[in-house]
């Protein structure tokens, strides 16, 4: 689940690759694979730009329409936690 980070001052605007992947609890690999797939982030001029509300509904988006087809065999085979 994504938890939501405060930002004092800024709004629900992200402006930077580092707020957005601290805001979505990612490493910059996930950060650059959820590019890949959609996630909603504007680049100008070489700076990123996101708003938490497009990032909670890309996550919502991609975790609802995900089927355990694509799940890899260790997930499939790994044991509870």
């Amino acid at each position: 689940m994504v938890e939501q980070m405060s930002a004092p001052n800024k709004g629900k605007v992200l402006t930077s690759r580092q707020e957005i992947m601290d805001y979505a609890g990612i490493s910059r690999y996930l950060y650059v694979k959820f590019i890949k797939i959609g996630m909603p982030v504007l680049y100008i001029d070489g700076r990123c730009y996101a708003h938490t509300d497009n990032i909670d509904d890309f996550f919502r988006t991609i975790t609802k329409t995900t089927s355990s087809k694509n799940l890899p065999e260790e997930v499939i085979n790994a044991d509870e936690d």
